[in-house]
């Protein structure tokens, strides 16, 4: 369940281009 809201909060934040490389990074990691 925890997974599934992360996904879809990592859908949501993907949609604006302006975010920190970091983030997409991170978020990139937390997706394998």
């Amino acid at each position: 369940a925890d997974l599934a809201r992360a996904r879809r909060r990592y859908e949501a934040l993907r949609e604006p281009d302006g975010l920190p490389v970091s983030y997409r990074l991170l978020t990139l990691v937390l997706e394998r």
